[in-house]
């Protein structure tokens, strides 16, 4: 059930463009690591970076931006499979 809400929350908040970086807040709720982990180290500051600037870059910076969400998306949908041992479906 974790798991599943997990992957709910990334998704919605990276579907959507000026909620994207609370996926980090809240995958940090449900899976706390602590202030030296990814979320909050890492994930979080990296990701409002990149949205507070993203009007600076160009077309082919922009389709970077979009590009990479999408990576990360599925990078970590696929590691909380692995986490929870269940296929595709189940998620």
């Amino acid at each position: 059930m974790i798991v599943e809400t997990l992957v709910f929350v990334i998704f919605a908040a990276i579907a959507n463009a000026q909620n994207e970086c609370n996926a980090y807040s809240q995958l940090e709720s449900a899976a706390p690591c602590g202030p030296s982990g990814y979320a909050r180290n890492y994930g979080q500051p990296n990701c409002l970076n990149f949205s507070n600037r993203a009007n600076t870059f160009d077309a082919r910076g922009k389709q970077f931006l979009t590009c990479t969400r999408s990576r990360l998306a599925q990078f970590v949908r696929q590691d909380l499979i692995a986490v929870s041992g269940r296929g595709t479906a189940q998620l």
